[in-house]
């Protein structure tokens, strides 16, 4: 069977600044009837701390003291590796697809072009007419999205938009 895995990443910073990286990552798995079935998140403190990074975290309500409190992330990344690899046929997604992967590549996650399904933030921007952020469909398809910036959160808003999605067609 394959499952549709989508993927969020919480960050200190933007994709333009070298120095960004992940705190927490999440990945949300659905079946095929996009059915949430399992999920994993990680968090940690990053290698790099961005200097913009406290702008970034208090989107999450998180401080750099915070983020510095943490294990090192990478002793929690072989965590989501194994759960990703345990689902080989899986097609990724995220509500943002070239932030995340970005994200992804810069704590050693590789991954290649076929292994990701379409966008879930373009498919909601060919519904709307214009891109859209995840607060905003998730409101308007009256879709409860009380802990934004939470990646597990984010998953599980991102999984109810895209049913919403695949349904209105």
């Amino acid at each position: 069977m394959t499952y549709t895995i989508i993927i969020d990443t919480e960050t200190t910073g933007l994709a333009h600044e070298p120095d960004a990286r992940p705190w927490q990552i999440a990945a949300l798995v659905l079946d095929a009837d996009l059915t949430q079935i399992a999920s994993c998140v990680i968090e940690g403190c990053p290698d790099v701390m961005n200097e913009n990074a406290q702008e970034a975290l208090s989107f999450s309500g998180k401080t750099v003291a915070d983020i510095q409190s943490l294990t090192p992330l990478g002793q929690s990344l072989p965590a989501l590796v194994a759960f990703l690899h345990a689902l080989p046929n899986s097609k990724l997604t995220a509500y943002n697809i070239p932030f995340d992967r970005v994200m992804l590549g810069r704590v050693g996650i590789t991954t290649h072009d076929d292994q990701w399904g379409p966008c879930v933030k373009q498919l909601a921007a060919t519904y709307n007419g214009h891109p859209t952020r995840l607060t905003e469909i998730s409101k308007q398809f009256g879709i409860p999205h009380e802990r934004a910036h939470d990646a597990l959160a984010d998953c599980i808003t991102t999984a109810a938009v895209l049913r919403r999605l695949t349904v209105r067609g």
